[in-house]
């Protein structure tokens, strides 16, 4: 239902521009519609590779947060200056 709507919609603005615009307008119309199709599929090439992108930074530096701590956890002085002393069992 929809589509046979907007397919009315369409013919009936091609027909407006064509008997009523200037010449050429529904021409220009068709590829003003054409060029803002390759842009957007443009933008969303570009949005999905940040997403990828971005998703693999975040992924490299969970993992070397983890292997900072892992490696160096032994030497952080933590319960010397007293920032543990409410997890401490005693």
């Amino acid at each position: 239902m929809a589509v046979q709507q907007i397919k009315k919609n369409e013919q009936e603005l091609k027909e407006l521009m064509i008997w009523s615009g200037r010449a050429g307008l529904w021409d220009d119309w068709v590829k003003f519609q054409a060029q803002a199709r390759v842009q957007r599929k443009r933008e969303e090439a570009e949005a999905e590779a940040f997403r990828i992108e971005f998703h693999n930074n975040i992924s490299k530096d969970f993992i070397g947060d983890r292997y900072f701590l892992l490696k160096y956890a032994s030497f952080l002085p933590l319960e010397s200056k007293g920032h543990m002393q409410g997890f401490r069992n005693e």
